[in-house]
């Protein structure tokens, strides 16, 4: 069935340029959204609807009605087509054969993430190929259209070595057969590392702040605030939490501003925190455990979040910062802290002060792409994909603890581009002394407030989204301390 559909698609756009013309489900969606009136007052009609809606369909208009109706396996489903069509609710459809039936089987029943190894090479299709769309809530693929010759792409991932997962500029991923893939050129994306595009720098304390402007490829520049914070001395770093999630100090308070939180805090630096739950119920729940001055001051124990064993950011009793991983809750850290089992490498044993989790993994002893042992368990595939360019926090620690990097990536329409995970990776390992770095939440929760105002610009021009945690660079001698900051 997948070589007859893959067959009949090529011969279709190939005889006929631009008559293939694929519904997507979101088409699918619109048009029953639109329809509402009509297919409440017609019970036939809205039976025809769910039914398309239920079921494993292409809407597929082509110039050879004849040659695709003979590839419908459900006559319901033309039954359906022509009810709908015959309303006048398939504007597009010309006949009610311009449908083609997926097998559940087309590509594969079974998620993607099963199975599935990440790639991440760069590509170009040589002939124009059919390419699927995954609607992972049913868990099957539909025909999204059909990919041009020459379109650029990134291999993203290989499921079951029959699917490959690829990435396109300014679209959502979709799939291809792997067949496909041996047609590709594998060359890797690379940024240009130098220039490091700073434009100007100030001073924070005996921290460095920097405006940098990084065009890491022709006609591509990111935005990025950066603060170099030496560590041990006057300064150091701790989390913040609010107080409704908050157990060494509760309050009403769910979300709140960067900057208010920099403010009640003393703090003289500040950059958004872990991910959260940003929805009505819950808002604001971190997806990660937070130890306050040694005490436990939030644990998130779903099990589904802990073994994705996501990064922590640990300060000890001196000050200096490490990045680690645990899939335990805040309970099994404060245990392995107080056994000198937590933290790795030349920090075992050191005595932890604060931790902040649920951050993924960039780097790790200075091997810039750590993150590929981590994609598909830690985040989604796509994430960490070249064509995933968003806002961003991360952060980046030196070897001995004593320095960290955070760096907060704006976004459109502020950058002209900005990089993608794999980029901010090695930007860091080219231009800063660290051998370990995460990336913290990001798009609307990314800000960076210094001496308490906002450095970093709104992606959409409006306010900064509110958050329930935060990293704060805090004067080490402040040691009246409230426990939901410094």
């Amino acid at each position: 069935m997948l070589r007859r559909l893959l067959s009949l698609s090529l011969l279709v756009a190939m005889a006929s340029p631009g008559a293939v013309r694929a519904y997507t489900y979101a088409e699918i969606l619109e048009i029953y959204r639109m329809s509402g009136r009509q297919l409440y007052r017609n019970p036939a009609l809205a039976q025809a609807m769910r039914l398309l809606r239920e079921s494993r369909v292409l809407y597929l208009k082509s110039a050879d009605v004849a040659a695709l109706a003979a590839q419908v396996e459900r006559p319901e489903i033309l039954a359906a087509l022509a009810t709908l069509h015959d309303a006048g609710l398939l504007p597009q459809a010309r006949t009610s054969a311009d449908t083609i039936h997926v097998e559940k089987d087309l590509l594969t029943a079974e998620p993607p993430a099963k199975k599935t190894r990440p790639i991440y090479r760069a590509g170009r299709v040589r002939k124009p190929i059919p390419f699927y769309e995954l609607i992972d809530f049913k868990n099957y693929y539909i025909l999204g259209g059909m990919l041009p010759a020459n379109t650029e792409l990134e291999v993203v991932t290989a499921h079951r070595e029959k699917v490959a997962m690829v990435a396109f500029e300014g679209r959502e991923p979709a799939y291809i057969a792997m067949e496909h893939v041996a047609e590709l050129a594998q060359p890797e994306f690379r940024a240009r590392q130098s220039p490091a595009g700073i434009v100007s720098k100030s001073r924070v304390g005996s921290a460095t702040w920097y405006r940098a402007v990084h065009e890491y490829a022709p006609g591509k520049r990111a935005s990025l605030s950066i603060l170099w914070v030496p560590l041990g001395g006057d300064l150091t770093v701790r989390p913040y939490v609010t107080g409704a999630y908050d157990l060494t100090a509760p309050g009403p308070t769910q979300v709140t501003g960067i900057d208010d939180m920099a403010a009640e805090s003393g703090a003289v630096a500040a950059v958004n925190g872990t991910f959260f739950i940003n929805a009505p119920a819950g808002r604001g729940k971190p997806l990660g455990p937070i130890v306050l001055d040694g005490r436990k001051a939030w644990s998130y124990d779903e099990q589904r979040v802990l073994k994705m064993n996501r990064a922590f950011l640990a300060v000890t009793a001196d000050g200096r910062a490490v990045l680690g991983e645990t899939d335990l809750p805040t309970d099994g850290i404060l245990e392995q802290a107080l056994q000198g089992r937590l933290l790795p490498g030349a920090f075992r044993g050191a005595r932890l002060r604060h931790l902040i989790g649920g951050f993924g993994w960039l780097m790790r002893d200075g091997d810039e792409l750590a993150w590929q042992r981590y994609a598909g368990t830690q985040f989604w595939y796509t994430y960490y994909s070249y064509y995933t360019k968003r806002p961003q926090t991360v952060m980046g620690v030196a070897p001995d603890g004593r320095g960290m990097v955070l760096i907060a990536q704006e976004g459109l329409p502020h950058s002209s581009r900005p990089m993608s995970l794999p980029m901010l990776s090695r930007y860091l390992k080219a231009n800063f002394p660290v051998k370990d770095a995460v990336f913290l939440d990001g798009g609307g929760s990314t800000e960076m407030v210094l001496a308490g105002r906002p450095v970093t610009r709104q992606e959409h021009n409006g306010a900064h989204r509110r958050n329930s945690t935060a990293v704060l660079v805090v004067p080490r001698e402040n040691r009246g301390e409230r426990s939901r900051g410094s």
